[in-house]
């Protein structure tokens, strides 16, 4: 992926060479690129959020800036390399309707477009006096904030916003000791059913409990997707 962003980063760099901050309004996908969101506009891309964000709205977006994907632990760029786990990941960063910068209030709650709750906390750090700002604990960028575009504004983040309660598939790519199992969930073609479908309960077997199992048996699970499949289910109640 980091390739492509580069890419990307340098085709807006060109583009950028003829606008200013002078330019007319435009939806918020556009206005990701103006603002320089290099990464936040590929992955909107390859979500098919950039066409429900070119919608009327109006939407608020925080936008997470190159950095803050960067700093993603590991687990969770795993997790968002799967389609339908990324734009239930990006959709947690939409609003419907505008939230102005001055309307933040500490231990505010609101909902994101999918009906998440999403907490704003305001400190006071002091003895540097300054205010921080965050949205679900990613820091806001005070300096760009309120970012206009003609169907809602953009508040842009230090980092990324979690969800909290995600998914069986994050909460399972989240810890290194399922990596069998999530191996076994992307080849049974279970993740987007365990990602939007439940509640559900998963018993898990770890990675321990795979090493114990023979070598012959995991294989022919590994070759006949309709019994890995099968067998899964089996695990989820």
């Amino acid at each position: 992926m980091s390739m492509e962003i580069e890419k990307a980063r340098h085709s807006l760099a060109v583009r950028m060479l003829s606008g200013g901050s002078d330019n007319p309004l435009v939806p918020i996908p556009e206005t990701v690129r103006r603002l320089g969101l290099v990464a936040l506009d590929h992955l909107l891309q390859i979500s098919g959020l950039n066409k429900t964000l070119e919608g009327k709205g109006p939407y608020t977006l925080f936008a997470p800036n190159d950095v803050a994907f960067k700093k993603m632990p590991e687990w969770a760029k795993k997790a968002v390399s799967n389609k339908t786990v990324l734009i239930e990941f990006l959709a947690f960063h939409v609003l419907s309707g505008v939230l102005k910068s001055g309307d933040l209030k500490n231990e505010l709650v609101e909902l994101t477009a999918q009906g998440e709750r999403l907490r704003i906390n305001i400190y006071d750090r002091r003895p540097l006096d300054r205010t921080v700002i965050t949205a679900q604990c990613a820091p806001i960028e005070l300096e760009r904030v309120d970012k206009p575009a003609t169907n809602g504004l953009i508040h842009v983040l230090e980092g990324v916003m979690i969800p909290p309660g995600g998914n069986a598939v994050i909460a399972l790519a989240a810890n290194p000791n399922f990596k069998t199992l999530v191996r076994l969930v992307k080849i049974a073609g279970l993740v987007e059913t365990l990602a939007k479908g439940g509640p559900f309960t998963v018993f898990a077997p770890n990675d321990d409990a795979f090493a114990k199992v023979p070598k012959d048996v995991l294989a022919k699970l590994l070759k006949d997707k309709a019994l890995l499949t099968s067998t899964a289910v089996c695990c989820v109640g």
